[in-house]
């Protein structure tokens, strides 16, 4: 053989020959070309089939239900704030809305977060556990509730983890009422800020003569020399605007004798300037609004729900004439609190107003009323206070039967849980660290003489019977009797 000459083995002719064959073959070259497109396709599906909520925000949302196309909406946990999600929506409003916009997140306290969302993680369980445990699961229509955000939390873990939200009235729109009187102590303690140097200066003084026994003679020497009839000198609890309300009331009724007593003990350096007076004055006439309806909206002999769109209405045009008031200090407070009502106002449901329907003395009428009210028509309304709203609807159950059982269960709603709270905080006022060892009768015998004192003080002419706050933080005492 010479050089550059190649003879292929019989092992090789046959390869060669297969290989030739393939090269003419279309339909094999054809099938080979699509067998890995077939398996890409396949491998992709099964990818978007296991995609999972992977986004770190989605521990601060509530995935709501998918609809038919595969969306679904995102809720925040804290505000109730909704986002579309599903179809490769990526989660970066979400990010937005947590870093940026929602005011109820509690920024830079990462274990303050994750204890609250555990702590409503819990309580909701533990409150539809009770729910089907006392086989109310079925038949619960709302929830009422303080405005903390551990409870806007609760609420929507509720939804999230129960078949609950199936069994209620309007989808769920209407389960969650927040307290009435709790979104007045928000709107009023925002107003306070402006003058909380006057109010302190009322506060210490107060302080400072019931220290001792001798303040106190000298004291009653300065109203009996002012002329004003002695009362008993209390201060407020600075969480509870309507203790202040009254501390600042007292203090207007004493005024002459403090300004006497200011003569009396050289000591005393709290000197309220005649500026400073005047505007507690005005203070306390703006506030008696905001007081009177906490007073109605924390009663418990009534219903209540009712009675929360047009007190809520009222402290509006209240905080809208605060606004344009000739003192600057008043136009603050107005502008302050004016903040805090839109707030609410967009948060409250439509539960309020259907009850305010259901009143035969508002019917949609006075819903239509405040509406004007709200957008500046200035006219008047007044309701009768004295109106029993269950005995009419008691009378007129045959007219109308399937609306009475309607707003029979509506009026059942109270609009604030300030006699709850005061029931379940007793146990630390009975049982304090130096009366810890009390027996069950003693127990029961102090509890039931609570009760009846407060029903013979509802007796004696205080307003709407019901003075839970102001027994709970002292204002009622000796000089009421």
């Amino acid at each position: 053989m010479g050089p550059g000459l190649n003879f292929e083995t019989p092992e090789e002719i046959d390869r060669i020959q297969a290989e030739a064959e393939a090269i003419n073959d279309p339909q094999q070259q054809q099938d080979g070309a699509q067998a890995p497109a077939c398996e890409e396709e396949e491998v992709n599906t099964k990818k978007r089939k296991t995609r999972k909520t992977t986004s770190e925000y989605w521990q601060y949302f509530t995935k709501g239900p998918t609809d038919e196309d595969g969306s679904y909406e995102a809720i925040c946990k804290f505000c109730g704030t909704k986002y579309l999600q599903g179809q490769q929506r990526g989660t970066s409003s979400m990010k937005n809305h947590i870093e940026k916009c929602c005011k109820k997140f509690p920024r830079n306290k990462p274990d303050a977060l994750q204890k609250m969302l555990h702590a409503a993680k819990v309580q909701a369980e533990a409150f539809y556990d009770k729910l089907v445990l006392w086989n109310l699961d079925k038949r619960t229509f709302c929830l009422v509730l303080d405005n903390a955000s551990s409870n806007d939390a609760c609420i929507n873990d509720l939804f999230a983890t129960t078949s609950i939200q199936e069994d209620l009235p309007a989808d769920g729109k209407l389960f969650h009422q927040r307290c009435g009187c709790h979104i007045l102590n928000l709107i009023v303690q925002d107003g306070l800020d402006v003058l909380k140097d006057e109010i302190r200066d009322i506060r210490e003084t107060m302080k400072y003569i019931r220290h001792s026994q001798g303040r106190m003679e000298k004291f009653k020497l300065a109203c009996s020399q002012a002329n004003v009839p002695f009362k008993k000198l209390s201060w407020d609890v600075p969480t509870r605007w309507n203790s202040t309300y009254l501390m600042l009331e007292l203090a207007l009724e004493l005024k002459l004798a403090i300004c006497r007593y200011d003569n009396l003990d050289k000591r005393y350096n709290l000197n309220i300037s005649d500026f400073q007076w005047e505007a507690v004055q005005a203070l306390v006439v703006k506030l008696k609004v905001f007081y009177d309806a906490t007073l109605k909206l924390s009663g418990t002999k009534y219903p209540t729900l009712n009675l929360f769109f047009t007190e809520f209405c009222e402290a509006y045009l209240t905080i809208k004439n605060m606004c344009s008031s000739p003192y600057p200090f008043i136009v603050q407070m107005g502008a302050e609190m004016h903040v805090k009502f839109d707030k609410y106002w967009t948060l409250g449901n439509s539960l309020l107003a259907i009850a305010c329907v259901l009143d035969p003395r508002c019917k949609l009428a006075v819903v239509e009323y405040y509406m004007k009210q709200l957008c500046g028509d200035l006219d008047e309304a007044s309701l009768d206070e004295e109106f029993d709203i269950l005995a009419w609807w008691k009378l007129k159950t045959p007219k109308y039967p399937v609306l009475s059982r309607l707003t029979r269960d509506i009026l059942a709603v109270p609009i604030s849980i300030v006699a709850s709270e005061s029931a379940f905080s007793t146990s630390g006022r009975v049982l304090s660290t130096v009366r810890s060892s009390l027996n069950d009768e003693s127990i029961e015998a102090l509890i039931c003489a609570q009760d009846w004192l407060r029903a013979s003080i509802s007796k004696n002419g205080h307003k709407y019977g019901d003075l839970l706050w102001a027994i709970d933080e002292g204002s009622i005492t000796d000089n009421e009797e």
